[in-house]
């Protein structure tokens, strides 16, 4: 054997050596795992949650009209209550004789709604329920209202069912209404201007199908009363029956299915100017009070009074209060003990409500007048009812920031006033309206104005990335005199900026500036004082009104916009808190909502609806960094015949997302487009958000890679909170009701983190605390088309490939040649579609080998088997489960390159066979713990027995 034989045999058996001892490969490591958004809804449902103090104040906005029932043991006070923003609503609370308060914050009878108005309610009780009526009004597009009579029925328990609809009338405006039990049913009544109409219930509170004519006259007042005499209804009004004749109080019978028994009204006060009557059965007789001006024109009101006998259209009149030498009686109101009648009126000069006590004979009653209400502010409008031995006497009283509660107090029956002081039945829990959301990378800040009792303040609560509370209470941001309300938030991604409107310097009713406080990260309120973004009257002419203020940050400077006489404004606000420019954008069609955006690099875009050639398009105008306009002449974002009102806008890192409320269908639609920083129109179509509904406030919010949207909506008679969400190509899932209350939902907004937390607050009419409060609901986003994605409930879409968020299913894995990111080979992230061409894939097929991408297919060429090694035997035919080819031993023997084939191995002919070589195959290695050791010395005895055949051991 020669040199290079051997060294041939030496390097065959050095690999053998040392596999042996060597470990096996790592295993390659674990594919880096895509961190995503939590799988969730957009807002997680039953997750409603409020903040700040809960014990009742004065509830704010107006309480007014009260009227009064007894059941015998105790009072229901009802009245017409705008706390639920300014929307009617009946609202009512009991009262025990002892004074007690039943129900602490009152409670809702008549729901409230947007756009309706309601007339002061009637009540009475019939035995086992009290029956409340009322009338509501709906204001159309043509000005006019339409009005349903409406009623519902209260146990002495409080619980509360509607009665059956009544009919719809064409009306004017709803009017106080007044109601009386007869002998087997009820009569309501109200004005309309020239008639007094009423309403027929039967026993069970039924109205009948149609409404009856009581009084038909030239001007009739809407005050009016109507009581049951023991035998019919008698009905009492004010103003003139005919042109030229006799002003005063008139009054006429009706027997119990509505005929009148009087041929024509007949006259209880003589031809004298006369108003808001009020009666009471006192015993056989009826007692009729009213204002009368007497031979002075208005100058001078006194109460007068007339006994009224069934069945006789004579009065005796006699004075119950003077109201000479400037100390006008205006509004009286009656009720019966069994042996007096105690008459309440509002007292002009004292600005209290007093009463007198009057016989059922039509005489006063001994000592001076009662003083029963004298809240701080002026009382006015009484009623009285007598239950459980003891009147209670309730009305209004005016609201130092405005509006009206509802007070009462007790009075005995010898005419002394029993409570200290009166008691406020129109309480609930501070009011929270307007709130606004705004994130600071790991922290969010919400903000409101609540009501102190006697006006508004701007209050706010940080909430932490899981949206726990960092504040034990909300905390003040601005409590300065007057209102502070309209707030809006937002941050420069450390600090936070608030904004609202202001009244505290408002010395005429009609002043409103816009201020604002920088809030930092921890908490504390930079600007106690509050900044004066906009303030001030002009040098001439009328105060101005400021309103309606938004902020967003342009990536280093706030910017702040409002509304002022019509016209769009914006100013600048550094982080330093310096105000500068006052820029106007342009004079709105309707500046109660516009929208305002930046982009990070000081673009900023405003639009708005303009007055355009008898439409309201919505406008665009764009702003640099210095709030220099780029576009003098208006853009439009929305079709140039569309009449838009309430936008919103958004930008979403690349380009700008503009919503609103269109009104060229016949109900309103809310609608969407995208347009480019250049004010490029992306959208000539607007897409439809939400389509054929009475929709309002939308506003929108994005973390770079969604939009979510929300606005209100009127569905199935309240209103709604709505949320969707969109990607960039304003594609998403349907629109979902963000609350899931029974009560109308307000004034919403939201905002997402980076992150993709999402807040969404709203403020809603709360039964139970009796008080428009804020709720709050949390969640995360739901990735969008093209966002990493770690499983399919991450996603939109329902589908998660390739890491990310896909349109489809797709094909799943970089293995086929179909793909949805761009990191497996799809032309765009989220969008699935084959892989370019000649990539890499994988058929699936052991037998073939180079596979690469045709289309959407992956083919592969056929494998070759190998070339046969010494001493082996291949067999051609691919093996279709290994993708090996069969390899066998040639026979022992078989001539092989340096001798013959023995075990697989080619050894030269002459050699000795290995079998007496214990635990050795072939030159392989042996095993066991000493294997390393063994091979080393095997290998030192191969390069002896080498050494000594090549001639060098001689």
């Amino acid at each position: 054997m020669n040199t290079a034989s051997l060294l041939r045999r030496f390097c065959l058996a050095l690999p053998l050596l040392f596999s042996c001892s060597t470990p096996p490969p790592t295993a390659a490591p674990e594919a880096a795992k895509v961190t995503t958004r939590d799988a969730a809804p957009l807002v997680a449902l039953g997750d409603e949650r409020t903040f700040g103090p809960t014990t009742p104040l004065p509830s704010a906005f107006d309480q007014q009209r009260p009227a009064l029932s007894s059941d015998g043991t105790g009072f229901l006070a009802v009245w017409s209550d705008d706390r639920a923003r300014g929307a009617g609503n009946i609202r009512g609370a009991r009262l025990a004789a002892d004074g007690t308060l039943v129900d602490p914050v009152g409670f809702a009878i008549g729901e409230a709604a947007q756009y309706y108005r309601v007339g002061a309610p009637g009540v009475v009780w019939n035995g086992d329920e009290h029956l409340v009526v009322w009338q509501r009004g709906y204001f159309s597009v043509y000005g006019n209202i339409l009005v349903t009579v409406e009623s519902a029925l209260v146990s002495p328990s409080g619980a509360i069912r509607r009665s059956a609809l009544a009919p719809r009338l064409n009306l004017l405006v709803p009017q106080a209404m007044k109601i009386t039990m007869g002998a087997h049913g009820f009569l309501a009544a109200w004005s309309v201007g020239t008639r007094i109409n009423g309403l027929l219930f039967d026993e069970s509170g039924t109205p009948a199908a149609q409404p009856i004519e009581l009084i038909a006259g030239k001007s009739l007042g809407e005050d009016l009363t109507v009581i049951f005499d023991g035998t019919n209804y008698l009905v009492v009004g004010s103003g003139q029956l005919t042109t030229g004749g006799s002003q005063g109080i008139w009054a006429r019978r009706f027997n119990a299915s509505g005929a009148p028994v009087d041929a024509a009204p007949f006259s209880l006060s003589g031809d004298v100017l006369a108003a808001r009557p009020s009666a009471a059965r006192v015993g056989d007789n009826v007692l009729v009070a009213w204002e009368d001006a007497g031979s002075t024109g208005g100058a001078e009101w006194d109460i007068q009074g007339a006994l009224v006998t069934p069945g006789s259209t004579a009065a005796d009149r006699f004075l119950i209060a003077d109201g000479t030498a400037g100390n006008g009686k205006k509004q009286p109101a009656i009720a019966f003990d069994g042996t007096h009648a105690l008459v309440a009126w509002a007292d002009e000069a004292s600005k209290q409500v007093r009463a007198g006590r009057v016989t059922a004979a039509g005489s006063g009653g001994p000592g001076e007048p009662i003083t029963v209400l004298d809240p701080q502010g002026v009382a006015t409008e009484p009623c009285v009812a007598f239950s459980g031995g003891i009147f209670l006497v309730a009305g209004t009283r005016s609201l130092p920031g405005g509006g009206n509660d509802v007070v009462a107090a007790r009075v005995s029956p010898e005419g002394t006033r029993v409570d200290a002081a009166p008691v406020t039945l129109s309480v609930g829990a501070p009011a929270q309206m307007t709130p606004r959301v705004a994130w600071s990378r790991d922290r969010a800040l919400m903000v409101w104005s609540t009501w102190n009792g006697v006006a508004l303040d701007i209050h706010g609560v940080r909430l932490d990335a899981n949206f726990q509370p960092l504040d034990g209470t909300p905390f003040v941001i601005s409590g300065a005199d007057g209102n502070q309300d309209e707030p809006d938030v937002v941050s420069n991604g450390e600090d936070f900026l608030v904004v609202w409107r202001d009244d505290r310097k408002d010395d005429t009713g009609t002043r409103r500036d816009i201020y604002g406080a920088r809030v930092t990260a921890e908490g504390a309120v930079m600007d106690a004082q509050g900044i004066a973004i906009a303030a001030g009257n002009p040098p001439v002419g009328p105060p101005t009104a400021r309103q309606h203020p938004r902020v967003v940050v342009d990536g280093y400077r706030y910017v702040v916009g409002w509304s002022h006489d019509g016209e769009v404004k914006i100013a600048q606000v550094s982080p330093q808190g310096w105000v500068s420019g006052n820029v106007t954008v342009a004079k709105a069609n309707n500046t109660s909502s516009f929208g305002l955006a930046c982009t990070l690099n000081g673009l900023c875009a405003v639009v708005l609806p303009l007055d355009y050639r008898g439409f309201s398009p919505l406008a665009l105008y764009r702003f640099d960094s210095l709030l220099t306009k780029l576009n003098e002449a208006p853009m439009f974002v929305s079709p140039l015949e569309d009449h838009t009102r309430a936008a919103g806008l958004t930008f979403d890192g690349t380009q700008f997302v503009a919503a609103w409320i269109s009104n060229k269908k016949s109900s309103p639609a809310v609608l969407a487009a995208r347009f480019t920083p250049v004010g490029t129109v992306l959208d000539g179509t607007p897409v439809e958000v939400a389509t054929e509904v009475n929709a309002s406030e939308p506003q929108l919010a994005s973390d770079g890679h969604a939009v979510l949207m929300t606005w209100e909506q009127r569905t199935s008679g309240s209103w709604d909170v709505m949320g969707r969400q969109f990607d960039k190509a304003l594609v998403g899932p349907p629109a979902e009701a963000l609350a899931k209350g029974p009560t109308d939902e307000r004034a919403p907004s939201l905002a997402v983190s980076a992150a993709g937390a999402v807040i969404a607050v709203w403020e809603l009419d709360d039964p139970g605390q009796g008080a428009i409060r804020v709720h709050a609901s949390t969640g995360r986003l739901l990735s969008v088309l093209g966002t990493a994605c770690g499983a399919a409930t991450d996603c939109g879409s329902g589908f998660c490939v390739d890491g990310v968020c896909c349109d489809s299913a797709c094909g799943g894995g970089t293995s086929d040649c179909i793909a949805c990111s761009m990191a497996a080979g799809a032309a765009a992230d989220g969008t699935c579609g084959p892989r370019a061409a000649n990539a890499t894939c994988d058929d699936g097929a052991a037998c073939t080998q180079n596979d690469l991408c045709q289309g959407a297919s992956c083919v592969g060429a056929p494998k070759t088997a190998p070339s046969p090694g010494p001493c082996q035997v291949i067999t051609p035919v691919c093996d279709p489960e290994t993708g090996d080819f069969p390899t066998t031993q040639a026979p022992d023997g078989t001539a092989c390159d340096t001798g013959e084939c023995r075990a697989g191995a080619c050894v030269p002919r002459n050699d000795p066979p290995d079998d007496a070589e214990p635990e050795e195959s072939g030159c392989g290695c042996t095993t066991g713990p000493g294997a390393a050791g063994t091979s080393f010395m095997l290998l030192l005895t191969l390069t002896g027995i080498l050494w000594r055949r090549a001639g060098h051991g001689r």
